[in-house]
């Protein structure tokens, strides 16, 4: 099971800066906004974290006999 909540919140974060470039210590680095989207869903399509059911192992009926 996969948990990339962590990473998909990071790249969130990228994207609503919406910054394409930036520079530290002299260093410089630039994004490119639609890799980081296509990993984005890439990721939520293999996070187990998120989903809101879970696999159904067994039902029972209740109902009694007809």
């Amino acid at each position: 099971m996969a948990d990339n909540a962590a990473k998909i919140a990071e790249l969130e974060a990228k994207l609503q800066r919406g910054m394409t470039a930036f520079a530290t210590d002299g260093q410089s680095a630039s994004y490119d906004l639609d890799a980081i989207r296509a990993e984005l869903t890439r990721l939520r399509g293999t996070d187990t974290t998120a989903r809101r059911r879970k696999p159904v192992i067994t039902k029972i009926q209740l109902g009694g006999f007809q």
